[in-house]
């Protein structure tokens, strides 16, 4: 470009949004303070509904007590992508370091070849694009964690979409996916943009199964309570009906 025209994009974007009398939704509250702070869409009425998910299809597998005194591998979770903000160099580096101490299983959804010489101590499945809803499911049931490194995100699905699945999330804090996780009881909180701490929660993980089983029944808990999708879908509903009354 020749010329910055930020400025004038930034006008023509807020005398559409203004002219429209929008009502904006979004699914956080990460996002609705960006939507009522920024001055693109600043004064617009807002509603926050969080997204949801059928719990009856996204559910755990059949899980017994972790036996402590066998160690195996730890099943770890991620969409394996290179939109910098999913996390992928502070995944490899977290996965690296972690692959020093326990051995590890890597499941990967989307891009194929990311996981790639991790060491002898790392397995993988690159599973690709999956389209099937039953073949998500059965892959997140295989699962101990899900890692979702991302630096930011508008809600962080997948992270809820494990959770359901009795699979403790790591994520990072001061995120959308902490608003979505919770709590520590539900997932593995590092510290944000630290792959140093993504790296201790696999270890804690691998290290603790107990702990980790906790985290998965308070995990699914959650997501039952917090996220069904009969609730996301009334709650739309309402304020479709409020908009056009």
């Amino acid at each position: 470009m020749r010329h910055d025209r930020a400025a004038l994009m930034a006008r023509l974007k807020r005398h559409a949004l203004t002219r429209t009398q929008a009502h904006l939704h979004v699914t956080t509250q990460y996002m609705q303070d960006i939507c009522e702070h920024a001055w693109v869409s600043q004064g617009l009425p807002c509603s926050k509904v969080p997204l949801g998910i059928d719990t009856h299809v996204f559910t755990p597998a059949m899980r017994t007590s972790p036996d402590a005194s066998a160690p195996r591998r730890l099943t770890v979770g991620i969409r394996a992508s290179r939109i910098h903000w999913k996390g992928l160099p502070l995944a490899l580096e977290a996965f690296r370091e972690a692959a020093k101490h326990i051995p590890l299983h890597i499941i990967t959804f989307q891009d194929k070849g990311l996981m790639s010489d991790l060491g002898p101590n790392v397995e993988v499945t690159d599973l690709g694009w999956v389209n099937d809803e039953a073949d998500i499911v059965r892959a997140y049931q295989q699962m101990d964690v899900f890692l979702m490194p991302s630096t930011h995100e508008s809600f962080g699905y997948m992270a809820l979409e494990a959770m359901a699945c009795g699979v403790p999330p790591i994520v990072f804090s001061s995120t959308t996916m902490d608003e979505v996780a919770g709590s520590a009881a539900c997932a593995y909180l590092a510290p944000y943009g630290n792959a140093k701490g993504l790296s201790d929660a696999l270890r804690q993980a691998h290290d603790r199964p107990a702990d980790r089983l906790a985290r998965s029944k308070a995990a699914r808990a959650r997501a039952v309570a917090h996220f069904p999708r009969e609730g996301y879908e009334n709650a739309m509903l309402r304020l479709y009906e409020s908009l056009l009354t």
